[in-house]
């Protein structure tokens, strides 16, 4: 027979595994929808030119569009950006450091 502690301890570990599972298979659950929201490149501008060190500053805006009826946030995009096939950079958008309720949140059909 198993004691009373050691019953205690054991239902806390289900418990918490099965709770574990539950956020596991919720958060996946909307893994689908998720995948419809695109990115699109709008412009490039180009800012300044560095010939000595072969580099250039660019200016990218993109068009996020959210089909689904999910509101949801983006904190990091990261990119490669190619021309005519050539690999000339890549870049990112961060906002990691802003809390959760300050992101700027996509919105159903929002760009």
């Amino acid at each position: 027979m198993v004691s009373k502690g050691k019953a205690v301890l054991i239902a806390a570990f289900a418990g918490l595994g099965g709770l574990m599972l539950f956020f596991y298979l919720y958060a996946d659950s909307y893994q689908p929808q998720l995948e419809q929201i695109t990115v699109n490149v709008q412009t490039i501008k180009v800012l300044s030119v560095d010939k000595i060190n072969n580099r250039a500053n660019l200016e990218i805006d993109y068009v996020l569009y959210n089909p689904t009826t999910i509101t949801s946030t983006i904190s990091t995009i990261n990119y490669d950006l190619y021309a005519n096939g050539q690999d000339v950079g890549q870049g990112h958008y961060d906002v990691e450091d802003i809390p959760m309720a300050g992101r700027p949140a996509l919105f159903q059909t929002a760009t």
